[in-house]
């Protein structure tokens, strides 16, 4: 073993008598070969004020300065088989964990079985078995200018994977299976989020999209365009051909600011259809007020008390008074209804132009009929005659009163 480092004038330090130099620091261990050899690491540092070059037949020369200290290795019954295995620097050092730390980063033992490199941050991949078989506990405070780069991160058990904060509050759950859940421990699809989402691109489903699937008695809506910074066009499109690829059917809201157009587009030349499925009318309004509906017995123009049926009456009525105009054919003695109960709101008196004919012949008659005098009016027509009247309700109807042919009319009714 060594017993100290001298410093011979040339400059050689050799094996030799202790010096103020250099002093003696105990041996760190020995260690025994497979084939019985002892390999001594000893420890050395330099006490003196000054460096020198330390070297041995198997060291190349190395600068030994003040305070540095050198780890020697080498067989007990050859001192000079020593090599150095690291230089440690100043011994003090090692007493923060930063200085040992700075020491551990000067070793770079590749291809051997000290790679204390590794620990310089770029190399977390080599502190981990494998297999997998261990888990990773640390601190990974990596700093905000640097990134841990991982290709795979996979879970160690059938429980999963949680990615949480520093308050233990769940952000990330990857279940068994694959599931993804954002702030949900047990996602029940592929994507299961709890709470608000947000996108700054496109949202591209291979599928249906259902929005608020589920809820309970929250509110749920479809918004496009919301908290916008400035004006921009916002729409619904669907697409159900290959050859209006881009829409079909379009709602669009325009561009233009506060006062903005709306439109509700479509495409091609087949038939535009609204319509409701069960016995429901379908309104249309401006400034909140009701202007026209579509009901199963006609069209409601101005108010609901008005009518447009299929079979031509036109019906309008704004409160105060209204209009008919309707034709009625094959009429006999049961009477058919032109203005029905409350359909008018006939208060006062129903002014009537009728045109009356027959197979045989046919006339014009005008009259006034009116719900606190005259309610009938009698139409004759050859030996045919007609009642037009006005019942209590407000309602007007014609009937044959005498002859046998049918008869026709048509009717423009004008009431208050």
């Amino acid at each position: 073993m060594f017993s100290a480092l001298s410093l011979p004038p040339d400059g050689d330090a050799r094996a030799g008598s202790p010096t103020a130099e250099a002093r003696l620091r105990p041996a760190l261990g020995v260690v025994r070969g497979s084939d019985g050899a002892e390999v001594v690491v000893e420890l050395y540092t330099n006490t003196g004020g000054a460096g020198f070059w330390l070297s041995a037949p198997a060291i190349h020369h190395t600068a030994f300065e003040p305070g540095d200290t050198v780890l020697l290795l080498f067989t007990a019954d050859d001192p000079d088989s020593a090599v150095v295995l690291g230089r440690v620097g100043n011994l003090a050092d090692l007493h923060t964990a930063a200085g040992l730390l700075a020491q551990l980063l000067e070793v770079d033992g590749a291809g051997s079985a000290l790679d204390a490199d590794l620990l310089d941050g770029e190399h977390e991949s080599a502190l981990l078995r494998a297999d997998g078989s261990r888990p990773l506990l640390a601190n990974w405070d990596v700093g905000a200018a640097a990134a841990i780069l991982l290709a795979t991160l996979r879970a160690r058990a059938a429980a999963g994977l949680r990615i949480e904060d520093a308050a233990g509050a769940l952000g990330l759950r990857v279940a068994a299976g694959g599931n993804v859940g954002i702030r949900q421990a047990t996602p029940s699809e592929a994507l299961d989020v709890t709470g608000n989402g947000r996108l700054s691109g496109t949202l591209t489903t291979g599928g249906s999209l259902s929005v608020c699937d589920g809820v309970a008695a929250q509110e749920s809506g479809l918004s496009v365009g919301n908290a916008r910074t400035a004006s921009g066009f916002a729409y619904l499109d669907l697409v159900g051909d290959t050859t209006y690829a881009d829409y079909g059917t379009r709602l669009l809201r325009e561009n233009s600011g506060a006062n903005a157009r709306t439109l509700f587009l479509h495409r091609g030349t087949g038939e535009f259809h609204m319509r409701s499925i069960e016995n429901a009318a379908l309104v249309l309004g401006t400034q909140s007020v009701e202007r026209l509906r579509v009901r199963n017995a006609g069209v409601s123009i101005c108010g609901p008390g008005a009518g447009f049926d299929p079979q031509g009456v036109l019906h309008t009525f704004d409160g105060l008074g209204g209009r008919l105009i309707t034709s009625k054919s094959a009429i006999g003695t049961t009477a058919q209804t032109l203005l029905a109960d409350g359909a008018g709101d006939v208060t006062q008196l129903v002014h009537v132009d009728a045109l009356v004919s027959t197979s045989s012949a046919r006339t014009f008659a005008t009259f006034t009929l009116d719900l606190a005098g005259t309610t009938t009016h009698a139409v004759a027509l050859g030996s045919e005659s007609f009642q037009f009247r006005l019942n209590a309700g407000g309602s007007l109807d014609v009937r044959r009163t005498a002859g046998t042919l049918a008869g026709a009319v048509v009717v423009q009714a004008m009431w208050l």
